[in-house]
């Protein structure tokens, strides 16, 4: 007897079936019935011709385990990318080609990382989550060989496009005081200038802060940004790996 995989066509199938065929009168199941009296009689089933026999496809199935959450700044390896290559054989373990070049995104939000929005930029067994000013934000590694995956965060703040939060100052009155509180859906910012007095002001109908009568000159602009956010990405569910 000779043991070995047949090929399947379809590729994008891990379950394709493939059928016997062969010519009539190559693979015949014969039936014979003989009665007491030594009677008999004899019927074929051509088994090649009609297909009777199929072949299901042992496809290669990877279900990548989560790393859970990482702060930033932080390193987590040898994740396990629970991958199984069926009796075919082993191959190989890819990002899938397709999302390079394309917008970091949770729940159909930009991510961002300290104000630039992220995009990932594959290389081989290397995946970047990248800023315009060249940041590596997010490095994810394939080990093949070791059947898992590292990922390492930068240091900084990351937040979705949907968390940034606007506070209109253009009504301010002048005043000097030790602080200077706003709100907004019901998030509170308490500005305080350390060793000297906080300044408002709605010169011009736009409003102002300053500390200790500095003042950003004329014709310029300046904006402070505060981030307040919790964000966790879980390569398992993101369909980002092909086996």
């Amino acid at each position: 007897a000779q043991q070995a995989n047949i090929w399947h066509d379809d590729t994008t199938d891990g379950d394709d079936i493939e059928t016997l065929l062969l010519e009539a009168g190559t693979l015949l199941l014969e039936q014979t019935v003989t009665d007491a009296d030594g009677d008999s009689d004899t019927a074929a089933f051509d088994l090649g011709a009609a297909g009777a026999f199929t072949i299901e496809d042992d496809g290669p199935e990877i279900a990548p385990q989560s790393f859970g959450s990482i702060q930033d700044g932080q390193t987590s390896s040898d994740i396990s990318l629970e991958s199984l290559f069926g009796t075919d054989g082993a191959g190989g373990i890819t990002f899938d080609a397709s999302i390079n070049g394309t917008a970091v995104t949770q729940d159909g939000q930009q991510v961002l990382l300290d104000g630039e929005a992220l995009t990932w930029s594959l290389s081989g067994d290397v995946l970047t989550a990248t800023t315009a000013s060249n940041v590596d934000a997010v490095t994810i590694t394939l080990n093949e060989a070791d059947g898992d995956y590292d990922i390492s965060v930068a240091e900084g703040t990351f937040y979705l496009e949907g968390d940034r939060e606007t506070f209109d100052i253009a009504s301010l009155s002048g005043s000097n005081a030790e602080a200077w509180a706003a709100q907004t859906d019901g998030i509170d910012i308490l500005i305080v200038s350390e060793g000297t007095s906080t300044n408002t002001s709605s010169a011009g109908g736009v409003g102002y802060v300053g500390a200790g009568s500095n003042w950003i000159d004329s014709g310029t602009s300046e904006s402070t940004t505060f981030y307040f956010v919790t964000i966790q990405h879980r390569l398992a569910e993101s369909g980002l790996l092909a086996a």
